[in-house]
């Protein structure tokens, strides 16, 4: 009876952390700005470059993340990634999904750094 009581009153102190840990793997591994476009492994939300506007005629959001990877592994990322999710590439640096084109930007920093930019507006 020892063991159950011992068992349970370490499964009440794992389980909040081990949920406050995922939480927080969840929340650093996509934007913040949109909550379902991954963020690049390694890669920082530069969280005051966030605009965010929520019209009638859809949302327009722009973001943007800093890292240290080569500009053509970051593109192969997002070519890879977000078809996943569901958006379309239709040429360039832009994709479709559900009314919204979002375009995808990517400038070389110093030190081996690079800036993704990130634009989500409505299509049309």
């Amino acid at each position: 009876m020892m063991k159950i009581k011992n068992c349970l009153a370490a499964c009440a102190v794992a389980l909040p952390l081990f949920f406050a840990g995922a939480a927080f793997a969840s929340s650093s591994q996509f934007f913040t700005a949109v909550s379902d476009l991954p963020l690049m492994p390694g890669f920082i939300e530069q969280l005051d470059e966030n605009m965010v506007f929520d019209k009638p005629e859809g949302r327009i959001i722009e973001t943007e993340a800093v890292g240290k990877a080569e500009r053509d592994g970051a593109e192969r990322f997002y070519l890879e990634t977000l078809p996943q999710l569901g958006w379309k590439f239709i040429g360039g640096s832009r994709f479709e999904r559900e009314g919204e084109v979002l375009e995808i930007g990517f400038a070389e920093q110093e030190q081996g750094y690079i800036s993704i930019h990130i634009i989500v507006k409505p299509k049309g």
